[in-house]
């Protein structure tokens, strides 16, 4: 390859080479030896000229540089304390925490990232809803603040508390992304913000009965219809329970 004039350059030439004769490859065809040209404006590989041997290429072994014979054991050890490499982070976390490659390789992306979501997930909150949070909500945050995942007023912990917090039905997801608004500017947690602000969600079905009473004992021309047949009152009446309770009962 010639004309590699930036690392940039030598990284896109050899992408592109590496694409173009897999291709090849796989079509049965055979890579022919070459002097190719990189044609940066193209961003694509030419052929300049062919040698038959590669013999004619005139390699030859630098009379300077040294054989360099490497201990095995010595290798292992190394290789031991290297860290995990995005690439072994993102198997771990499809097997692991069970979400999918999309995800694992999102959340891996930078090292910050892929310790937020650990965290957060070791305070059992589901996996997959923990991923979704941090890939919507908090990476928008971050991208429309430009601001880094280290530099929000939300700990992992408080992340995986609110999440926790919606999957056992004390707030509903309209209150979740309440409640993270408010966390994102105070810094206090979910369970702080939901007491004293009263946004816990009502599930008691005892409660709700008391509620959804009152709302069909005042609505008896929409009951009537309903009878009748027009079942798509249904979410007339789950509205107006919504609206009794602020937005507080269960929907479902």
């Amino acid at each position: 390859l010639k004309n590699l004039n930036s690392f940039r350059a030598v990284e896109n030439a050899l992408a592109y080479e590496i694409a173009r004769q897999t291709g090849l490859i796989e079509a049965g065809e055979r890579v022919i030896q070459e002097t190719l040209l990189w044609d940066e404006a193209g961003k694509q590989t030419q052929s300049l000229r062919g040698k038959e041997e590669a013999g004619d290429y005139r390699y030859f072994p630098d009379p300077d540089l040294y054989p360099i014979d490497l201990d095995k054991e010595w290798v292992e050890k190394v290789k031991s304390k290297l860290p995990e490499s995005p690439d072994q982070k993102i198997d771990r976390f499809i097997r692991q925490y069970k979400i999918p490659a999309y995800d694992a390789a999102v959340l891996a992306q930078t090292r910050g990232l892929a310790d937020y979501f650990e965290v957060a997930a070791k305070e059992g909150a589901n996996p997959k809803n923990l991923a979704n949070w941090l890939m919507v909500e908090v990476l928008s945050y971050l991208n429309q603040n430009r601001i880094g995942i280290g530099d929000i007023k939300i700990s992992p912990k408080m992340m995986g508390q609110l999440l926790r917090s919606l999957e056992s039905d004390i707030i509903s997801g309209k209150m979740a992304r309440v409640v993270f608004e408010k966390m994102l500017v105070s810094g206090k947690s979910a369970g702080e913000i939901i007491e004293t602000e009263g946004l816990k969600q009502i599930a008691d079905p005892e409660e709700l009965s008391g509620i959804i009473r009152r709302v069909l004992e005042t609505n008896e021309k929409q009951v009537r219809k309903f009878r009748e047949g027009k079942t798509g009152l249904f979410h007339f009446f789950v509205g107006r329970v919504m609206k009794e309770t602020d937005g507080k009962a269960k929907p479902e």
